[in-house]
């Protein structure tokens, strides 16, 4: 039997994928409706979150160049703060990291899935465990 990982940090809201899918990159990826609508942390039903999508989605009628300026977008314009934690609901959820103007990978990844389910583009988000290995003493 293969071992499982899942992210725990919304209960009933997990990315399961196993060792081999890791490895070999065989992952399920098809869109399904619910990768178009707002939850509790991709809200991309608040208004913020739809005017700072218009404003950055570019000009392109095409959804990949709006992914990719709504990435850039969500990169350059909200600060990357890894030491702003709050594992609330609200303190992951897109409009708040708008609100708040920095945050770290995950409420950053909200704010991109937001954007692009505004745009009628499917997103979801996938979680991992960071694994930070000391390193190896040279001789």
């Amino acid at each position: 039997m293969q071992k499982q990982f899942k992210n725990e940090i919304l209960p009933g809201r997990l990315f399961v994928v196993t060792k081999r899918q890791v490895k070999t990159g065989k992952l399920e990826m098809k869109p399904k409706k619910q990768h178009l609508q707002p939850t509790p942390i991709i809200d991309s039903d608040h208004e913020t979150v739809q005017a700072f999508t218009h404003q950055h989605v570019g000009s392109s009628g095409s959804p990949t160049d709006q992914a990719v300026s709504l990435y850039y977008a969500v990169r350059d314009r909200i600060r990357y703060n890894p030491y702003r934690f709050e594992l609330s609901v609200s303190g992951l959820k897109a409009s708040t990291t708008l609100a708040v103007g920095e945050a770290w990978c995950i409420p950053k990844a909200a704010l991109l899935a937001a954007c692009c389910r505004v745009m009628g583009i499917p997103a979801r988000v996938g979680y991992a465990d960071v694994l930070v290995r000391p390193l190896a003493a040279h001789n």
